[in-house]
């Protein structure tokens, strides 16, 4: 058996600051998900890629039973044809996610096509209700959030809409396809730092969403007392802010 295509290229030095073999097979499951048309890898191909492009061994026997371990808390999925066939679940995303080693993404303009899937993928993992702060918004913004799920609430809050025409004319058409979002408009001198809270967590952007790419920009967990406190900041300006749309 050989590593699906896509992952030959796929090579990341945080996956050495995972602590535990679980999380570095999350983080395998978690490439592909990203990377290839299908995200299901068998044993083999996971001990082939740990083993030919990071240089971790990890017999297969072991691979297995953490694989196992791992179904049972909902973290992977197993499917069953003439071999046992694993991909990484959305808690699994988010179990990965909260680590050390999958809580620091940065955007390198060079290598900004895999880097933007990689915050593809966090905003996939997002729940419940998304709030958003970001000063500086445009019709591209609602490009990027299409990739949060669609049972989120999403919140919006800005400071300048470039285009308000358009944007609302767009927005619109993100709404009819079955999407929650409100965006108000805020005072200019309360908002400079964009960020992201959901139900589980806090990101925090080091560009507006509509510029991620252009230059180098970091995207940060943070823990969850800054959250809890950026959270009643964020209700606050909320509360105080014009609904646009």
């Amino acid at each position: 058996s050989t590593p699906p295509p896509g992952l030959t290229s796929s090579r990341s030095e945080n996956i050495y600051l995972l602590p535990t073999d679980e999380l570095k097979l999350l983080w395998v499951l978690n490439v592909a998900l990203r990377e290839c048309p299908d995200p299901y890898l068998t044993a083999v191909q996971i001990e082939q890629i740990l083993a030919d492009q990071y240089g971790i061994p990890l017999s297969r026997q072991k691979i297995v039973a953490l694989l196992n371990q791992m179904r049972d808390q909902r973290l992977v999925l197993r499917r069953k044809q003439d071999k046992a066939l694993y991909r990484i679940t959305r808690d699994g995303e988010q179990q990965l996610l909260a680590t050390n080693g999958g809580g620091v993404i940065m955007i390198d303009p060079a290598t900004a096509f895999s880097d933007l899937r990689r915050v593809d993928t966090i905003l996939r993992s997002l729940i419940g209700t998304v709030r958003l702060c970001d000063p500086y918004v445009d019709t591209h913004t609602l490009d990027v959030l299409l990739e949060i799920d669609p049972s989120c609430v999403i919140q919006l809050l800005t400071v300048n809409i470039r285009d308000q025409s358009r944007f609302r004319r767009d927005l619109e058409g993100f709404r009819r396809q079955g999407r929650s979002l409100e965006v108000r408009i805020a005072s200019a001198s309360v908002l400079h730092d964009r960020y992201i809270i959901d139900d589980a967590c806090m990101l925090l952007i080091g560009q507006s969403l509509n510029g991620l790419g252009k230059k180098q920009a970091f995207v940060v967990r943070v823990g969850d007392d800054i959250r809890r406190q950026t959270l009643d900041f964020f209700h606050k300006f909320w509360r105080e802010s014009t609904t646009f749309a």
